[in-house]
């Protein structure tokens, strides 16, 4: 466990940073698919890095007998919203709703009220992570994708038509990416609460040029690093799926525990020793 956390964190979170942090740094430079990549590059970033995080804490508590709950349980393949802050960061989620939403009311006062106390609560989870404009407006922008989803039932209805599954999981990841932008321009500590906000929406205007599309990959380094995030994304997704659908039936075998799983984790270790990003901060460190 604690493994997997260091590739996630080193060999996967701060490779990937050196693309977002190229085009976030200099968003003017950049117009079209290059804004969007590093837009759902980021997404993956922080998701490494907040789950590398946590089973490093996990793995290490293990050694010492003490068994911490899981906090991040795939939650890119959430089919709505609601399942998916059931899903990202679960003792922070679980805290908010037992300490925050429940004292105000919960659902126990009708749906108008519990709406109200849903906003509440995810405007406090922004103003928890900073006092900045960015980081309540990507709160507010999930409270808004949630009051969508309680109002219309949409990932129910989505969820029953043909191949509907995956376009829920597929429209869920889609309005994270584009909250993400908020959360990621509120991290800009060189720039008031207020450009923070223009800056994100310069990006989001960026993303929806249709117009001027370009890669704005000039150089041999930016080249290389937008074809290995491309890289790092799709073994990513052939890494759920094993994951999902391959060890569950291994693990019952025999020769996984004792052969594969020793080189798997031997691999990884490899990986981190040679193949590792700059290395940088844990994004959870700054809150």
């Amino acid at each position: 466990m604690f493994v997997v956390g260091l590739f996630k964190k080193i060999a996967l979170a701060d490779f990937l940073a050196l693309y977002v942090n190229k085009v976030y740094g200099e968003p003017s430079q950049f117009q079209g698919l290059a804004p969007l990549l590093a837009t759902y590059a980021f997404a993956w970033q922080i998701y490494f890095d907040f789950s590398g995080y946590t089973d490093m804490a996990r793995g290490a508590a293990r050694m010492m007998g003490f068994n911490l709950m899981l906090n991040f349980n795939n939650p890119y393949l959430s089919t709505g919203l609601g399942e998916f802050w059931g899903r990202w960061h679960i003792s922070l989620s679980t805290w908010f709703r037992d300490y925050v939403y429940i004292p105000l009311g919960g659902s126990r006062r009708g749906v108008g009220k519990a709406l109200g106390y849903m906003w509440i609560t995810m405007l406090v989870s922004g103003l928890w992570h900073g006092a900045a404009w960015a980081f309540i407006a990507w709160a507010g922008l999930h409270a808004f994708y949630l009051t969508l989803e309680r109002i219309t039932g949409w990932p129910e209805k989505l969820r029953g038509a043909p191949w509907g599954r995956h376009l829920a999981v597929l429209a869920v990841f889609l309005l994270t990416v584009m909250a993400w932008v908020f959360f990621r321009v509120g991290s800009c500590g060189h720039l008031s609460a207020t450009e923070q906000i223009v800056y994100a929406f310069k990006i989001l205007g960026s993303m929806f040029d249709v117009i001027h599309i370009n890669w704005a990959l000039a150089d041999k380094h930016m080249s290389s690093n937008a074809i290995n995030v491309l890289l790092i994304i799709v073994v990513r997704q052939l890494y759920f799926h094993f994951r999902i659908h391959e060890i569950p039936r291994l693990k019952e075998q025999t020769v996984w525990r004792t052969r594969l799983e020793p080189v798997g984790i031997a691999v990884l270790i490899l990986v981190c020793v040679y193949m590792r990003g700059p290395g940088s901060a844990f994004i959870y460190f700054q809150f």
